[in-house]
């Protein structure tokens, strides 16, 4: 493609990738190189954002790499449909390149309305913005919050719910590297509050603005797992009641245990405190991580 640029933003790293980027960028006029303290991948893509020059927009994280189409297809699917956004698919693979599971869909190639979009969130879709490209006009007062985790999830509701045509193609072009020592594969207890917190906006987003929405069995497992550890005074627990409420339980088996669990919490909320601490579970670090 002769009509693209990329925006490289070194967001204050110490390994040597500033000078990287700035020899790539000597090297062709359409690299632009944006250094600035480090103020984590939020403030990077905003930085991206209000530099870029062109109608449309992609993201690619640091770790990951993309196919030779990465930029092709899904532009040519923007112009000819007109699209607003365009999603496509991925895989997972190791840091050392090794293929875990592609993420593909039955989903058929084409115009998609935005409830199929959001019924697949969770899945092919995905919350993250890396798999997709967007006109840059979406994000007219829209611009990634300043929070440690899940930017991706507050900010590609908004993105969707303003949308007027989204088109999926059924082709991986993006692959999302899974780093052992990375946060989202071995997340901290705050990492795992604001998760909850992020799924909790998404979901409250939607709903409101009347759409259907199923809260995935992960982050189910995290609100119970906060709720069993915690208890259900405080309002990240109210926070993780409503997800719960919001599960779609015939979706798929989960096994007794945590069907008691969430029976009680809907139903018997002042027993399940009761239980959570006559058998040490209120407390005990073990049990929240389920």
């Amino acid at each position: 493609m002769e009509e693209i640029e990329i925006l490289l933003i070194d967001d204050g790293s110490t390994d040597g990738s500033g000078a990287i980027c700035d020899e790539y960028s000597k090297n062709s006029n359409k690299i632009k190189v944006f250094h600035q303290k480090n103020g984590g991948i939020s403030f990077a893509r905003n930085i991206g954002l209000k530099n870029a020059q062109g109608k449309y927009v992609m993201f690619v994280d640091s770790d990951d790499f993309v196919e030779k189409d990465f930029c092709r297809i899904p532009y040519l699917l923007a112009i000819k449909y007109n699209a607003d956004l365009v999603v496509f698919c991925y895989r997972s693979v190791l840091n050392n390149h090794e293929r875990l599971k592609n993420y593909n869909s039955t989903i058929e190639n084409g115009i998609i309305t935005k409830q199929q979009l959001i019924d697949n969130l969770h899945g092919v879709v995905c919350n993250s913005v890396w798999n997709k490209i967007y006109k840059k006009s979406l994000f007219e007062n829209i611009s990634f919050p300043n929070v440690k985790c899940r930017e991706d999830v507050y900010t590609l509701c908004r993105l969707v719910v303003k949308a007027n045509t989204i088109v999926f193609h059924n082709r991986v072009l993006y692959n999302y590297v899974k780093t052992v020592n990375s946060i989202s594969s071995s997340p901290s207890l705050k990492w795992k509050f604001e998760s909850i917190k992020a799924f909790h906006y998404q979901m409250i987003f939607l709903i409101k603005s009347g759409y259907n929405y199923t809260v995935s069995k992960h982050s189910l497992m995290r609100a119970l797992g906060y709720l069993i550890y915690f208890g259900t005074n405080s309002d990240l627990s109210n926070k993780s009641i409503e997800m719960i409420k919001n599960y779609d339980f015939n979706s798929d088996s989960l096994d007794k245990k945590n069907r008691l669990l969430l029976f009680l919490v809907l139903n018997h909320i002042k027993m399940f405190d009761f239980l959570c601490v006559i058998t040490n579970k209120r407390g005990n670090i073990k049990k929240y991580l389920l």
